[in-house]
């Protein structure tokens, strides 16, 4: 089926609509078959009327002025709908024998209802539900079904249905009940598209269900098997959703999200992935990778307890993920600058290149710098001379960028404690992260960092947990330890990161 019809509305000639129904005079009597010239407000009216006449003719001895004057109103209302009822079954009656019920049309197909729209001028317009997985045969077939019993009703002059069953040559039938629970719709979240481009074996799924009824099974068919575990959750803008994690077989996958209801079972629309790994070249494997970690804790004021921790736990993580490292420890400002300068001449023949710091930093004028050990500066100090005394974060940028590798990574576990009185501000300013490059921050821009009571900071704990977690791209990685260093802080510390990288990178293939 082309389901991009059921979107538009479609074009259709309507034909002369020729209602043929036996009509009876003013006076009650059958005369011919014409078309409908009487509509069912004034037929009803008009034969309520004759046969309330017919009643007292019946009744000599009861005038019309008795009959005004005597009978009460709840009377006269209930003999009138008497002869209402018998006035309306007599008019539903010639319309279902006359009227050409082949005149319906589909007009559009709504894919979360479920439903085909269809219209005709004998009716008003109504939403036949039919389950996406059949709505081909349904209009397929459409001109050629059998109507069966039809049960309307009058509004005013507007013919509204309450239940009508379509049946076809084989015996299928359709039927729409005003009174039975609707189909569960399904809306795609995620993909949108109908058809998707992918890399990765494992997709997320996510589809929101709205329902009237209960809820009894939910499947998600993958190349017309079953995926297990599926479960739907409450959520805001639909009833439920379904939000899964699948598993691709190489190649097109068709994706199908199935729900039973009280009303049937209802059938996405489906979804159609293309998964075709990528193939591993020298770049994306990353073979040359090369870290410089520096940890700096010996202050003489406000020394910190964790970055030699930190520094040395995370360099010998970085080792067994294939890394060349160079750790350093309690540097000096000559030392430290002096590391930066190698590690960017050393850079130029490798793929990857990490920059990781621990321990005290500032900004200043717009600007961040990291604090050498050797550097003592005191509350009362304005900070004009932190240029002078600090080790600038800019000169790693810069030895990173003239080494032009692919992927540049910047780690700044670091702003642990505010530094000055009043001439540097809070935290660390944000950084333009030049291209290739990724840039990550213990905690956000002017923010203050927690150096943590275990053996590690809350953010390099976090990092450590989920470095080394094989496939996981490094946007998620910093995702997962931002989540994990708001929940270890109690909210208080939000981490953070810039990116300006191309292409996906991973630090455990």
């Amino acid at each position: 089926m082309n389901t991009k019809k059921y979107y538009g509305m479609k074009h259709f000639v309507f034909f002369i609509l020729c209602l043929r129904v036996i009509t009876s005079s003013l006076q009650g009597e059958i005369i011919q078959s014409v078309k409908i010239n009487i509509t069912p407000t004034s037929y009803i009216k008009s034969k309520t009327e004759q046969e309330k006449g017919k009643w007292l003719q019946r009744k000599p001895h009861e005038s019309v002025k008795d009959y005004e004057t005597r009978v009460s109103e709840a009377n006269k209302i209930a003999i009138r709908k008497q002869f209402e009822t018998e006035a309306t079954a007599k008019y539903k009656k010639i319309f279902t024998q006359n009227a050409d019920w082949n005149v319906m049309q589909i007009v559009s197909y709504d894919h979360n209802k479920q439903a085909f729209l269809i219209k005709s001028e004998i009716c008003a317009d109504f939403m036949m539900p039919v389950p996406f997985a059949s709505a081909p045969a349904f209009e397929a077939e459409f001109a050629h079904f059998q109507l069966i019993d039809p049960d309307f009703h009058f509004e005013g002059d507007v013919v509204k249905f309450s239940k009508l069953t379509f049946k076809n040559s084989r015996g299928t039938t359709y039927t729409y009940d005003i009174n039975k629970p609707a189909l569960a719709s399904i809306t795609w979240k995620s993909p949108l598209s109908s058809q998707k481009d992918v890399s990765e074996k494992n997709l997320k799924i996510q589809a929101c269900i709205n329902s009237d009824s209960q809820i009894t099974n939910v499947s998600v068919l993958i190349n017309g098997q079953a995926s297990r575990g599926i479960s739907v959750v409450k959520n805001d803008g639909c009833n439920f959703a379904v939000n899964q994690d699948i598993t691709l077989a190489k190649g097109m996958n068709e994706v199908i999200i199935t729900v039973e209801n009280k009303a049937g079972k209802s059938v996405s629309e489906t979804r159609y992935v293309n998964y075709q790994p990528v193939k591993v070249t020298h770049h994306q494997v990353d073979k040359r990778r090369l870290a410089l970690i520096i940890g700096n804790a010996a202050y003489t004021r406000s020394p910190l307890a964790n970055p030699i921790n930190d520094a040395t736990d995370i360099a010998a993580k970085l080792k067994n993920l294939g890394f060349d490292v160079i750790l350093l420890t309690d540097t000096t400002k000559e030392q430290m600058e002096h590391s930066i300068d190698h590690f960017g001449d050393k850079a130029k023949n490798y793929d990857v290149v990490m920059f990781f710091y621990a321990g005290h930093a500032i900004q200043y004028n717009g600007k961040n710098y990291m604090k050498p050990v050797n550097t003592s500066l005191s509350n009362g100090d304005d900070g004009w001379n932190v240029a002078y005394d600090y080790t600038p974060v800019d000169r790693v940028l810069e030895s990173m960028k003239h080494a032009k590798c692919k992927f540049k990574l910047v780690v700044l576990d670091a702003c642990r404690s505010n530094l000055f009185r009043s001439s540097a501000d809070n935290g660390l300013s944000p950084m333009m992260a030049p291209k290739g490059t990724f840039i990550a921050y213990s905690t956000s821009p002017n923010e203050k960092a927690l150096d943590g009571t275990g053996r590690n900071s809350p953010y390099t704990a976090e990092l450590l947990k989920r470095i080394d977690t094989k496939r996981l791209k490094i946007e998620d990685l910093f995702k997962q330890v931002r989540a994990g260093v708001l929940e270890r802080t109690n909210g208080q510390q939000l981490s953070w990161d810039q990116s300006s990288i191309v292409g996906e990178f991973f630090f455990n293939h």
